[in-house]
């Protein structure tokens, strides 16, 4: 299992753990692997890159992002372009730009994995898939499947883990 939303003290009021930490207690509750999202920046990320070598977890890069409608998108990293098109979508957002999920945004999202609440953001996300072509958005998928089941009442409470990233 992974936990893919995961936020430090580098997210002003929302996050009080260092990086080092959190990578402490993923260890000691066996977790190979673990994602930093914090809200629009990467600050904490070259300390929990040294607390997973430490700890020998596996990081996942990622953060929050503020969307054009007011939802949140957590964007996950899987390669390099993913990472330069994370910063540049970050940087964006330090400007006060919108940032829209869309056809014409589709060479932004390349290589990151959106995660979101909104259905509607999803099914924009799993176009965008195919235009960037990418392998389907297993996570998003996933975690559409699990915010229906909460509208629906099935889960008392809601958490994102995947054995494979």
């Amino acid at each position: 299992m992974i936990p893919l939303r995961v936020r430090s003290c580098f997210s002003l009021l929302r996050g009080t753990a260092s990086p080092a930490s959190l990578c402490r207690r993923a260890a000691r509750l066996g977790y190979r692997r673990l994602a930093l999202t914090d809200l629009e920046n990467l600050y904490g990320l070259w300390s929990f890159l040294a607390a997973c070598d430490r700890e020998e977890i596996k990081p996942i890069i990622g953060a929050e992002i503020e969307t054009d409608t007011a939802d949140r998108l957590v964007l996950l990293v899987r390669d390099d372009i993913g990472y330069r098109n994370l910063c540049n979508i970050i940087s964006r957002r330090k400007r006060r730009e919108t940032v829209r999920v869309g056809a014409e945004t589709a060479p932004l999202f390349e290589g990151l994995v959106l995660l979101s609440r909104s259905e509607t953001v999803l099914k924009k996300s799993l176009e965008l898939e195919k235009q960037v072509n990418n392998p389907i958005n297993l996570a998003s998928i996933i975690y559409l499947i699990i915010r229906i089941q909460i509208f629906e009442g099935n889960f008392k409470e809601a958490s994102l883990f995947l054995d494979e990233f």
